[in-house]
């Protein structure tokens, strides 16, 4: 038996290995692996291990990122923050991004950049406009991301560097919305044109790279996450590839898996060869990320029925799909029979359809393949199409913290399909392993936000939708440990508290399995570790 280097006992020690509550007395920890879990006579001491005491607080398996933006997040730190309750109106959110502007001398080409915020939240109920962002700055281009990071508004110097002048045509895939009556931009843009707006922003500093990477990463850790993801690198900024390679030069906190659009996946590779195969410098270079549609708050995403008020006469009535079957079939035939995992930004139920009809038409060429295709976010699902999910191999990552973030904006946008809005409970009966994300930093990074999500289902004014979807805690925890790491086929190593995997552990003030529903968002993280080694610890 191998001697440990590290003994945890005085807590609830919770492995999640089963379908059902299993506790041990003991873990063992040996160079950077759980060498031992089970009652205390059992384990092999010396006088060099180091015996700690959990006084009644409870260790789990490390909580795993399924879905996020660290770099995205990385590069956030330099923006204002647009929602809370300093950023009630227009006016307010001006006075943020003035603010932000103000903490430093702008040299010419910088951006001003804010994000977070919803017209539903926001005193006038619309987007700003370009007219009222020129109070923010006409000499520097200034952009404010929506909360879904799906559409955003701009000015008037934004929109002239992106060549979004009056008489412009649409770009496909998205909207370039116009003063009324008029062919003239007002500054709302939704889907292509703001990605291709924020392909446009000002690099970062090269000399804040590892700076702020190491900060995003912290914050990662803080909310118990030893894995981290980044799902659009390249499309996010145009230097979030160095920004990463600097980063990994310096040692990253923690493993990081990254996704990218496919014309960005070369690239991609290319900075850290070898990481389509295994972590390198941290880095692995995991698969490409699809989007299918927008978002279910800006009324972007795409589905078979029209919103609510919308008449089916309306363009966009039922939101907006932002790739044709032809680009999807080419993607699965370059991508699909390799070990590059696919994964795609699907929440409307017409964009799952598109989905599984390409995994189907893939499956008939190639067999049937575990290739584990994630359909990210799924947030309004069928009831059948669970059932073909399940059949298809394809493993969805739900996205319960948009409740708490938009869930009361989702309510009114979709009323009569509430059912379908993050269905946990029927995905478990369809007999599906998910995972659950935050999107951080769409979504403030959070563990226990995503286990509110999933126990209780409340929205951002805390009124409860579909409670018949609500789960138990031990199948939350799941989603966010084990078959996270599933999603991503590295449930050998990550996920339960089982001898041989990696001691990726966190060390919450309480029992979640014991602690009232109601109560979880009070639940703190008092210690992360990654490999046997802590990577945040607040003071005990």
């Amino acid at each position: 038996m191998t001697t440990l280097d590290v003994l945890y006992s005085g807590g609830p020690i919770l492995t999640l290995v089963g379908d059902s509550p299993t506790y041990v007395e003991c873990l063992g920890v040996s160079d950077g692996r759980i060498a031992y879990a089970g009652p205390a006579d059992g384990a092999e001491v010396s006088s060099t291990t180091q015996r700690v005491d959990l006084a009644g607080a409870a260790l789990l398996p490390a909580f795993y990122d399924a879905h996020g933006h660290l770099i995205a997040a990385a590069h956030q730190l330099e923006q204002a923050w647009l929602r809370g309750e300093k950023v009630p109106s227009i006016p307010s959110l001006i006075e943020a991004l003035r603010a932000k502007a103000a903490e430093r001398p702008l040299e010419p080409g910088d951006w001003i950049v804010g994000a977070g915020w919803h017209a539903a939240v926001l005193e006038e109920q619309r987007p700003p406009t370009a007219d009222e962002l020129d109070a923010v700055s006409t000499e520097h281009p200034v952009i404010a991301i929506h909360a879904s990071g799906h559409t955003c508004s701009v000015n008037h110097k934004a929109l002239e560097l992106a060549g979004f002048t009056p008489g412009c045509p649409e770009m496909p895939g998205g909207v370039i919305h116009r003063v009324e009556g008029t062919d003239i931009p007002n500054g709302y843009l939704e889907e292509a044109p703001l990605f291709h707006m924020r392909s446009l922003m000002a690099p970062t500093k090269p000399s804040r790279y590892v700076e702020l990477v190491s900060a995003a990463m912290l914050d990662w850790a803080a909310n118990g996450f030893t894995t981290a993801q980044e799902d659009v690198l390249g499309s996010g900024a145009p230097d979030d590839i160095p920004m990463l390679s600097a980063a990994a030069d310096a040692g990253l906190l923690m493993e990081l898996l990254v996704y990218a659009e496919p014309k960005h996946y070369d690239a991609a590779l290319a900075a850290f060869p070898g990481s389509d195969a295994d972590y390198v410098k941290g880095v692995r270079t995991r698969g490409v990320k699809l989007f299918l549609d927008g978002s279910l708050g800006g009324q972007t995403a795409w589905t078979t029925e029209p919103y609510a008020g919308r008449d089916s006469s309306d363009a966009g009535c039922c939101g907006v799909p932002t790739s044709s079957p032809e680009v999807l079939a080419e993607i699965f035939e370059r991508f699909y029979d390799s070990d590059v995992q696919i994964q795609a930004h699907q929440n409307g139920d017409r964009a799952v359809d598109q989905f599984l009809e390409a995994v189907a038409a893939a499956r008939v060429v190639h067999g049937d393949l575990d290739k584990r295709p994630i359909a990210i976010h799924a947030q309004l699902v069928r009831p059948e199409q669970w059932q073909q999910m399940r059949e298809l191999g394809v493993v969805p990552s739900l996205y319960p913290t948009a409740l708490s973030a938009q869930g009361d904006i989702v309510a009114m946008a979709v009323p009569d399909r509430l059912e379908w809005f993050n269905a946990a409970r029927t995905a478990l009966e369809s007999g599906i392993r998910f995972s659950a994300h935050n999107d951080a930093p769409l979504v403030p990074m959070s563990g226990v936000a995503l286990l509110d999500g999933l126990v209780n289902r409340r929205t951002e004014s805390r009124a409860q939708v579909a409670p018949e979807q609500r789960i138990g805690m031990h199948d939350a925890l799941k989603s966010i440990t084990v078959w996270a790491a599933y999603q991503h086929f590295e449930d050998d190593v990550k996920g339960t508290l089982e001898v041989g995997k990696y001691a990726d552990l966190v060390v919450l003030d309480r029992d979640p399995l014991t602690v009232n529903p109601e109560e979880i968002l009070g639940v703190r993280v008092l210690e992360t570790i990654r490999r046997g080694t802590t990577i945040f610890q607040v003071a005990r």
